[in-house]
């Protein structure tokens, strides 16, 4: 008996890498997530249909951040960087106050949060904090289903 080899179908091409952008204005940065967008979109961010928005405001060893979208498993990747890059033991000087508004946060789940969870590690280690001042409902809703409302300001 012949072994006919069937012709193997594949669905439509695997969408492009989400592609970070980064704006930079004095000492604001601004990050965002393009959804699937050909490599030129990330040269207009108007382009973008962004599903993370994130702003950064850094002040010596304090920094702010401002979330707006959807913080989850696909968008956890570019929030982890930021923090990373916050938080290198190189900055100088090293931070030890982080600040998070999450009040424009439309969905979040636990891959989402976890790269604030490390930010708290290595802050608490530093003998600093991260704080989540009026978090959107969503986010409320999460931190009190893991048990994390320590997170939020008094």
């Amino acid at each position: 008996m012949a072994d006919t080899a069937r012709p193997v179908t594949t669905g439509p091409p695997l969408p492009a890498p989400r592609t970070p952008l980064r704006l930079v204005t004095d000492r604001t940065t601004s990050y965002a997530l393009a959804p699937y967008a050909p490599e030129s979109y990330a040269l207009d961010p108007a382009l973008c249909d962004a599903a993370l928005d994130v702003r950064v405001e850094e002040a010596g060893a304090s920094a702010r951040l401002y979330l707006r979208g959807e913080l989850d498993l696909a968008t956890s990747a570019l929030l982890d960087g930021i923090l990373e890059d916050l938080l290198r033991p190189s900055r100088s000087p090293r931070l030890r106050h982080l600040c998070v508004s999450t009040s424009e946060v439309t969905f979040a789940d636990a891959a989402g949060i976890s790269p604030l969870l490390h930010a708290r590690a290595v802050l608490s280690r530093r003998s600093g904090a991260v704080e989540l001042p009026n978090p959107s409902p969503v986010i409320r809703r999460l931190l009190g289903l893991l048990d994390l409302t320590s997170l939020l300001r008094s």
